[in-house]
């Protein structure tokens, strides 16, 4: 998991990139990026319980598109559900990585 997350993350020097989810699953992944955390641009959620996730703001999921991103990080165990969602909302499936 964690060479797959670096990767997509570097393959997009420039990128602006968010993760879905803020329990679990998204603190194994902030911790997994280590240094690459400062390429993350904000955390995304389906619910509105958070307004900021380790320093970073969280949006809810229906401002997806507003935000322009170029890769969501997807750390919930509900990956599969989470991508049917964002490709609802017209997202490319290669902007995604679980």
């Amino acid at each position: 998991m964690q060479v797959q997350l670096h990767q997509f993350v570097l393959n997009k020097p420039n990128g602006k990139f968010a993760i879905f989810g803020t329990g679990s699953g998204a603190i194994k992944v902030v911790i997994s990026l280590g240094i690459l955390f400062n390429k993350i641009y904000c955390f995304i959620d389906s619910n509105n319980e958070k307004e900021h996730f380790y320093d970073k703001t969280v949006h809810h999921i229906s401002k997806i598109n507003e935000l322009e991103l170029d890769g969501v990080l997807i750390a919930s165990s509900y990956g599969e559900e989470i991508i049917e969602n964002l490709k609802d909302r017209l997202i490319a499936e290669t902007k995604m990585q679980i």
